[in-house]
């Protein structure tokens, strides 16, 4: 029998900024929780209503978690769906029956009341709804390096494990269970990140496919098999095929002309009488309030684009997830006829390309996997959609190699995320980690406020060493926000180790630090430190 694993690796940096009653990049994590996870959790209410036997490996990195865990962003992210329901009720009160937008106004207002259900429903704990999915087994939630520090650029051996020992710890808190599986950060496939899963029992992890095509000795199987590392760890290489027709808005299908565009958003379009200040930024200026009533339309300008139609666009979420179960099935028997062996067909995204950069893709999983779970497309047999763990469960015995030093992204050797246009903050990160070393190593960690202060520059030195940061410098998108959240991590790490040097830690400074960056409550700073 051949298998099919879907991977989802959901995350976004850790953005609280309770000192400001509107902040805008905190969106980012409100409009991934409106139009991807609430989504994909009821794909997964509706999988259990409809006994569909099919699964997925979801990632919910542990600054993910941390986010859907703090009171504050919790209460911001019940007021962001009320305003998004809000607006479009305005909306559709000032058009009139017949007006061309009211049909795409109308769907906008049920999915926020929907979504705002389903948030309310389970009291903002979107965690413990992701956990109930994976005890039933329709969802393996697999867990990330705690700040989604990229292995080979942190290059310490005690750093990496580290990041994958408090991403265990941090799953395992918001969660209540051990995580079995971890995305490697930008899929950073290294000998030292390797031996980190090892150690913390974590048998699966996913990568780029050269990762296995270039893997010593050379794989069986091509990239349609996991291989396991010499340290134990099964690595799963992603297919090529079904990234490119996924991925690409070009080639792929989220560019159908049909599917609802991204870029034009109700938060501009509507009349200022109609809005609130949770309909603007802080500053009074228009922003996106993920209520779009336009479709892609073609290669046309914002100004041209024409009204969305769900109805249209659902059909054509169909059409492309039976082209893809199509694809995928075909693709499995050719494969099994040429190795020899039943393949495993791994595809890997980023979870928020369904739903938020592709508003229908959680219609298109669904209908795929629905497919797939029924056991034949066209009268072939297709391949059984099943979690990475269960794989292993299945399918124990593979080939043992090295796999390639690599990355995804571009090139495939971390150049993305670093290159002339930051490695200046790599430098300051390094030098930030040389001096927190010397304090714990010279002091200890400490009891009391000396305690609490150690523990907080462990937390701003693992939030400098994200790669999310480096990544937005080099693609030159929110480039302000980017350069500064770095710098303020490091900056705060610095003062708090300067406390520690001279004996004199500023309580009323300490408590700001928390109150703002307050995450990983139990972090071991000694491990940090090496």
């Amino acid at each position: 029998m051949s298998y099919f694993v879907l991977a989802l690796h959901g995350h976004l940096p850790f953005i609280n900024h309770p000192e400001h009653e509107h902040f805008l990049e905190e969106d980012w994590f409100f409009e991934a929780v409106a139009d991807c996870y609430l989504p994909i959790l009821s794909m997964l209410d509706g999988w259990r209503s409809d006994d569909v036997r099919a699964s997925l490996t979801m990632g919910l990195s542990p600054p993910l978690l941390a986010m859907m865990a703090t009171p504050g962003l919790r209460e911001r992210m019940h007021r962001y769906l009320d305003a998004r329901r809000t607006l479009c009720e305005r909306y559709l009160g000032g058009i009139g029956a017949d007006h061309p937008y009211r049909k795409a106004a109308q769907f906008a207002r049920d999915e926020a009341e929907h979504a705002e259900a389903r948030y309310d429903g389970v009291g903002g704990d979107l965690a413990r709804a992701f956990a109930e999915h994976h005890q039933a087994g329709r969802v393996e939630v697999m867990t990330c390096a705690v700040t989604h520090g990229l292995a080979p650029v942190l290059q310490d051996a005690h750093v990496i494990r580290a990041q994958v020992r408090e991403a265990a710890r941090a799953h395992e808190r918001a969660l209540g269970l051990r995580p079995r599986g971890i995305w490697l950060p930008e899929c950073g496939i290294h000998p030292a990140a390797l031996a980190a899963l090892a150690d913390e029992n974590l048998c699966f992890t996913f990568s780029e496919d050269r990762a296995v095509r270039f893997a010593w000795p050379p794989p069986q199987h091509d990239v349609y098999r996991p291989i396991w590392s010499p340290e134990g760890v099964a690595v799963f290489p992603r297919d090529p095929g079904s990234a490119k027709e996924v991925w690409s808005a070009q080639e792929g299908y989220p560019g159908d002309f049909r599917y609802r565009e991204f870029y034009r958003d109700l938060g501009y379009d509507a009349d200022d009488a109609l809005k609130d200040p949770a309909h603007k930024q802080g500053t009074g200026a228009a922003k996106n309030v993920g209520a779009k009533l336009h479709r892609i339309t073609g290669r046309v300008s914002l100004d041209e684009k024409q009204p969305y139609d769900p109805d249209a666009a659902r059909a054509a979420a169909q059409a492309h997830a039976q082209h893809f179960a199509e694809r995928r099935t075909e693709d499995a028997h050719d494969i099994e006829a040429a190795l020899g062996s039943a393949p495993c067909i791994t595809a890997a995204f980023d979870a928020e390309l369904f739903g938020h950069w592709w508003h229908e893709g959680p219609w298109f999983l669904d209908a795929f996997l629905r497919k797939l779970a029924a056991g034949s497309v066209n009268g072939q047999p297709t391949p059984k959609p099943v979690t990475a763990y269960h794989y292993l469960e299945l399918e124990p015995t593979q080939q043992v190699a090295f796999p390639a030093v690599s990355s995804w992204g571009d090139g495939g050797a971390f150049e993305v995320w670093v290159n002339a246009k930051n490695d200046w903050l790599w430098r300051k990160v390094h030098d930030g980690q040389r001096r927190f070393e010397d304090v714990v190593h010279a002091r200890g960690t400490g009891l009391g406020v000396t305690e609490r202060a150690t523990k907080q520059a462990a937390r701003e030195l693992l939030l400098a060493q994200s790669s999310d940061w480096p990544f937005i410098l080099t693609m030159g998108t929110q480039m302000g926000y980017a350069q500064r959240r770095p710098v303020v991590h490091l900056s705060r790490l610095h003062r708090l180790l300067s406390m520690l040097e001279h004996e004199r830690v500023d309580e009323a400074d300490l408590a700001q630090m928390e109150e703002r960056d307050g995450v990983f409550p139990d972090v071991d700073p000694g491990a940090l430190a090496g």
